[in-house]
């Protein structure tokens, strides 16, 4: 897959977890979407996504 070079994996990664909590969608759904195996991973990563939702 080719990506536009100004769009980084991160930036899918962070636009991921925005959606998901934008959806309601549980902090441990968005944890293992991720691949993380804590949820305190995700919520130290995308704290701030999951504030300003």
């Amino acid at each position: 897959m080719t990506l536009h070079p100004l769009v980084r994996f991160q930036d899918l990664r962070h636009s991921t977890a925005m959606m998901l909590r934008k959806d309601g969608e549980p902090i441990s759904i968005g944890s293992a979407m991720l691949g993380h195996a804590r949820t305190r991973t995700t919520t130290d990563a995308y704290g701030h996504v999951i504030e300003e939702s």
